[in-house]
């Protein structure tokens, strides 16, 4: 096994919402630090979006990660040896369902952001730098900004597909 990537990602969200609908576009920037010695190959920058949730069973809790979309943004080719490099970003969310059956726990709705210079993609050494856990109605996982919102969540929705603001 290769030697783990010297290569960081973290990221700031632009005006952060108090709550994230489907359909909603998030602004930012992807931040990518190289900490190592040597100039790298910076061959993807990217954001999974995943929905995850424990699946809790008779024989114990299950993790499901569902990854709902992913966003690719074109590098700069190379990252020297103590650069950064930033990548902004301006994403629109799929819809998702919320999930509220019995034996489902801890549902979220979370960003991860991503690069790749060797084989597999990281996130660098602190995950929770790089992950992003969204403000969404039914989720029952304390969100990384906002708050977890209660209320008109189907009137929200069609306002946000007619491209109405609220």
């Amino acid at each position: 096994m290769g030697k783990l990537t010297k290569v960081h990602v973290t990221y700031e969200l632009f005006n952060p919402p108090m709550e994230v609908l489907p359909f909603d576009e998030l602004q930012g920037k992807i931040i990518v630090t190289n900490n190592g010695e040597k100039d790298l190959k910076l061959k993807e920058v990217f954001i999974d979006l995943y929905e995850i949730y424990d699946v809790d069973d008779y024989e114990g809790t299950t993790t499901i990660k569902n990854k709902l979309n992913s966003y690719f943004f074109n590098t700069m080719g190379i990252i020297h040896a103590d650069e950064t490099q930033e990548y902004p970003f301006n994403i629109g969310l799929p819809n998702w369902k919320i999930r509220k059956k019995k034996r489902i726990i801890n549902w979220s709705i979370q960003l991860h952001f991503k690069q790749k210079t060797k084989l597999i993609a990281s996130r660098g050494s602190i995950k929770k730098n790089a992950t992003c856990i969204l403000p969404v109605h039914g989720s029952t996982v304390p969100p990384s900004f906002g708050v977890i919102p209660q209320g008109k969540r189907k009137k929200a929705i069609k306002r946000r597909k007619k491209g109405l603001k609220l």
